[in-house]
């Protein structure tokens, strides 16, 4: 059986040798880390390179039917990693470091980890908020994609929609509890079980989804999913907000949207449908607009002021 430790050695040696100064950091993470390896686990093993020539070190290759797969991480993705900006949050933040190139690169990479740290402080919540709300917008496509009449009718397919439907539904739900998945794929579910904030019929509707032999009752199970998960949002957000203030919320926007009123009324008294139709619409968009604006700004300064008062 191939010690893939050594392999890993092997590595990291020839980068001490030939790439001293080209790659900043070297780490893995995964099943062998957690305990969990198999006899046909491979290393999840990366490297940060810390300059174009340390790109060079990319490898992938398979000994004794194992895997290797040595892949980079610029310091860019791993910042984003870090923020949450991509949900493969735990491989920067739960890995084991093989190969440190300076002081100043292992307290880049420390300070990525106290990032992650804070993602679950409460002036860290709205952006999450958002962010969750984002990861639901793909579900509207899929769902199109399945409900429309020229689409493929067979199971296949609909399967394969559905996956994605979930796959957004869980990176959602990650963000949504402010919190980041230590496994990967098909082991999603047992750790959204322990999420505070969920839907009541998740587990129902995922074994729709993956068993089901109707076409028509995975696809319910993932509009029912996505319905359930929008009012979860819906409702963390509104907690956040507390009570609303539409007074001063929309202080400022009649003066703002003053011409267009006045386009709205002269086609009313003209008798001009069509232009009322599209001003009276653009209007309302408008307002909506506003609302949700001015509440995200104002919310944004007084998780500032917040976080301004942490610090001190």
């Amino acid at each position: 059986m191939v010690d893939v430790f050594t392999v890993a050695k092997i590595m990291v040696d020839r980068i001490k040798t030939h790439y001293s100064q080209d790659v900043a950091i070297v780490g893995y993470y995964g099943s062998y880390l957690q305990g969990r390896a198999t006899e046909r686990s491979d290393l999840d093993f990366f490297f940060i390179p810390a300059t174009p020539r340390g790109r060079e070190v990319e490898l992938q290759f398979i000994i004794e039917g194992i895997s290797f797969d040595f892949w980079p991480i610029p310091w860019d993705r791993a910042e984003r990693m870090a923020a949450f900006e991509e949900w493969n949050t735990t491989i920067i933040a739960d890995c084991e470091l093989l190969y440190v190139r300076s002081p100043d690169d292992l307290d880049r990479f420390m300070g990525l980890r106290e990032t992650i740290a804070a993602l679950g402080s409460p002036s860290n919540t709205l952006k999450l908020i958002q962010q969750a709300e984002t990861a639901m917008g793909s579900c509207f496509i899929r769902l199109a994609q399945l409900r429309l009449p020229a689409s493929p009718k067979d199971l296949s397919y609909c399967r394969v929609q559905a996956h994605e439907i979930v796959t957004s539904l869980f990176e959602s739900l990650c963000f949504l509890n402010q919190v980041y998945y230590t496994r990967g794929w098909g082991h999603y579910r047992e750790q959204v079980r322990q999420l505070p904030i969920k839907p009541a019929q998740l587990e129902q509707f995922l074994d729709t989804i993956m068993f089901s032999h109707s076409r028509d009752e995975i696809m319910l199970a993932c509009e029912q999913l996505t319905v359930d998960m929008l009012s979860l949002i819906a409702e963390r957000r509104n907690q956040l907000e507390g009570a609303r203030s539409y007074r001063d919320r929309m202080k400022g926007y009649y003066e703002e949207e003053r011409g267009m009123m006045n386009k709205l009324l002269t086609a009313c008294e003209k008798g001009h449908y069509e232009t009322a139709f599209f001003r009276c619409h653009w209007c309302t968009r408008r307002v909506s607009q506003n609302i949700v604006f001015r509440r995200k700004r104002q919310l944004a300064e007084q998780l500032e002021l917040r976080r301004v008062s942490d610090v001190l």
